[in-house]
């Protein structure tokens, strides 16, 4: 891999507005993470009042296919893995109220 030249004072300011975009990117990524995780309180909530189980096989199989065919130039490998972790712990969150 190449370093960049101390004096390259160019190439610093667009590495760092690139930065400064993936940061603002990352941002709004966790900001949506926050408001899916409360839609799926609110899902966990009506599972539970009508004793409903929170696997949904089908529900997860749908996701999968909606993002692999809105954005085909995704690794659907990667996206796969990274939804995975995203059900598992909507899993957790409706065990751990469950109980309450």
């Amino acid at each position: 891999m190449n370093k960049v030249k101390n004096n390259d004072s160019e190439t610093y300011k667009k590495l760092a507005n690139l930065r400064q975009e993936i940061d603002q990117l990352d941002d709004n990524l966790w900001q949506n993470m926050q408001r899916r995780y409360k839609l799926v309180e609110e899902i966990i909530n009506l599972k539970k009042e009508a004793k409903l189980e929170m696997d949904d096989l089908e529900r997860e199989k749908e996701i999968l296919l909606r993002i692999k065919k809105q954005f085909p130039e995704l690794d659907i490998q990667f996206i796969t893995k990274i939804y995975q972790l995203i059900f598992e712990h909507s899993k957790e969150m409706f065990l751990n109220n469950k109980n309450k």
